[in-house]
C-alpha cells in the first residue's frame, strides 16, 4: 500500500532532475505530506515531457471510494487500469513515503526513503474522470507491489520504485507490449532505502484503496 508520501524538493530541483519546462503559473510548493485526494506534482508525455497537477486518487463510477493503489501483479486484466497501462503511464515525484505498522492495537508510522535523501520515481497511471459535479478531472494512482523482507515487517506491500534508467521507458508511449511494461516494475533493493519511525501523529482513517 502506499497511503502517504512526502516531497520537498524544490521546483528547480524538479525541473534540473526531469530536465523539463515550466509554465510561470504552475502552483507548486515543497509538500512535507501529500494525502490522497490532493493535487500532486506528475511527469506524463505526451509530444513533450510535461508536469503537470493531478489529483490523487482514480475516480471510478463503481465505487464511492477513490482508488489510489493499483496492484502491479494484476494491472493488465482490470478494466480500471488497461487503457492506462497502455498509453497513461505517469513518474510521480517523490523523496519518501510513509507506512503504518500495526502493533497490537496501535499503528507506528514510518518514513522510507532513499539513503541519500533525492530525488525518485514512483511508477503511476493516470486517467480522466467525470466527478460528482459533473466536471472532467485527470487523477493518477500509484502502482504498489510486494514488499521486500525488510519491507514486509512494516506492510506486506509497498509503492514500485522506478530505477532511473528505467524513467524514460517507463513514459515512452509506443512501448504498449505489456509485457515489456511489467518488466520495468522490478522490486527496489531495500539496501538502498532508509527506515525510520515518524512521530507524527496518526491522522485517522486513510482514504485508500489497492484495487
Amino acid at each position: 500500500m502506499c497511503g502517504r508520501y512526502y516531497l520537498h524538493s524544490s521546483l528547480d530541483k524538479l525541473i534540473k532532475r526531469y530536465g523539463i519546462n515550466i509554465g510561470p503559473d504552475f502552483d507548486y510548493s515543497p509538500r512535507p505530506e501529500i494525502f490522497p485526494s490532493e493535487n500532486a506534482p506528475v511527469l506524463i508525455a505526451k509530444k513533450t515531457r510535461e508536469l503537470q497537477l493531478l489529483k490523487w486518487g482514480f475516480i471510478p463510477v463503481f465505487s464511492n471510494r477513490i482508488i489510489i493503489n493499483a496492484r502491479s501483479e494484476t494491472l493488465e486484466h482490470k478494466s480500471l487500469f488497461k487503457r492506462s497501462l497502455r498509453t497513461k503511464r505517469c513518474l510521480i515525484p517523490a523523496n519518501g513515503f510513509f507506512e503504518w505498522k500495526k502493533v497490537g492495537r496501535s499503528k507506528i508510522k514510518y518514513r522510507i526513503s532513499p539513503y541519500d535523501q533525492g530525488l525518485f520515481s514512483l511508477a503511476g497511471l493516470y486517467d480522466t474522470f467525470i466527478d460528482k459535479k459533473g466536471d472532467r478531472i485527470e487523477c493518477f494512482t500509484i502502482i504498489t507491489g510486494p514488499a521486500g523482507e525488510k519491507m514486509r515487517d512494516i506492510h506486506e506491500r509497498m509503492p514500485v520504485i522506478l530505477h532511473k534508467e528505467t524513467e524514460k521507458y517507463w513514459l515512452e508511449q509506443h512501448l504498449n507490449d505489456i509485457s515489456t511494461v511489467k518488466e520495468l516494475l522490478k522490486p527496489y533493493p531495500e539496501e538502498l532505502l532508509s527506515f525510520s519511525k515518524d512521530n507524527k501523529e496518526y491522522p485517522g482513517d486513510q482514504l485508500k484503496l489497492d484495487f
